[in-house]
């Protein structure tokens, strides 16, 4: 694929988001964040780097020059933690057990998979759900199981792989942005 032929479906793909959910997810994770809720955030390979690539926006991001601060977590980040997991107790529990240590009952958790089927993904929502976070899905191809399974779903409908990571970027960009955004005029946002 050529980089016309790539740009092409990239921008077709994108008019196919739903924005109602994107803005949803933003006014969520604004709301949290503003109550001093954690955004907790995971996925596999090019979904983990997206995840702590948020986490750096979240953090860093929107509290530079403002006193707006965010306890945003990767649980993708952790070597250390995730290979203990995985060794002792298996890799598909490498998130469920780390929301399971963290003991949250409120704040957002924020899944990214391409393919929305990986186990780990889906038992770490399982256990989100089940303690009491809000979770959103980020998915892309047919948004596998988890598009079905979290609170809110921002589906990419391509298949993708490179895409529908652009995709989840821009999408955890604008919101970011947004959040400063919201932060600046505060007075004038009803949650």
């Amino acid at each position: 694929m050529n980089f016309y032929e790539y740009k092409t479906l990239l921008v077709n793909t994108l008019q196919k988001l739903n924005i109602h959910n994107i803005n949803v997810a933003n006014l969520s994770i604004y709301k949290n964040i503003v109550q001093q809720n954690p955004i907790i955030l995971f996925g596999n390979g090019g979904s983990a780097s997206i995840a702590n690539h948020w986490v750096t926006d979240l953090s860093k991001g929107i509290s530079e020059d403002t006193n707006f601060k965010c306890k945003a977590y990767s649980l993708s980040s952790n070597y250390s933690l995730i290979t203990a997991i995985a060794n002792d107790i298996g890799y598909e529990y490498v998130y469920e057990k780390q929301l399971e240590y963290l003991q949250c009952n409120e704040g957002v958790a924020i899944a990214i998979s391409s393919s929305g089927n990986s186990e780990n993904i889906i038992k770490g929502v399982e256990k989100a759900k089940e303690l009491g976070l809000f979770t959103i899905g980020l998915t892309g191809f047919t948004g596998g199981k988890v598009k079905d399974l979290v609170d809110l779903s921002i589906h990419v409908p391509c298949n993708n792989y490179g895409v529908v990571e652009d995709i989840h970027m821009m999408v955890l960009h604008s919101i970011s942005q947004n959040i400063r955004s919201l932060y600046s005029n505060k007075n004038d946002i009803k949650l």
